[in-house]
């Protein structure tokens, strides 16, 4: 095996490096503390990358990029499964002065 595909094996740890917020996220069923702008860019990085390893033959990429892209999808799922609403405010009609 050449050392560009262990090495492009190895990467799976990215998506490993998003299981505990996966793994809090499902235990609270709380996504209170999940950026969604990240999670959306990890998402389309995910997916880009998995192109690219398709388009290059390049299977090490495409497989730990998949899992990485499969583990992003997860959270998206758990971050609007348990996405807390905000209370609504309803005004008064009084202004309250201080």
């Amino acid at each position: 095996m050449e050392q560009a595909t262990i090495i492009g094996i190895v990467s799976i740890w990215t998506g490993i490096s998003l299981l505990p917020q996966l793994i809090k996220i499902n235990q609270d069923k709380n996504s209170e503390d999940v950026s969604l702008s990240m999670l959306s860019v990890f998402f389309i990085g995910f997916g880009l990358f998995i192109y690219y390893g398709y388009i290059q033959q390049e299977w090490a990429i495409v497989v730990s990029n998949t899992f990485s892209w499969m583990v992003s999808v997860a959270i998206f799922v758990l971050y609007f499964k348990y996405k807390q609403k905000k209370a609504e405010v309803k005004p008064s009609g009084r202004l309250t002065r201080f």
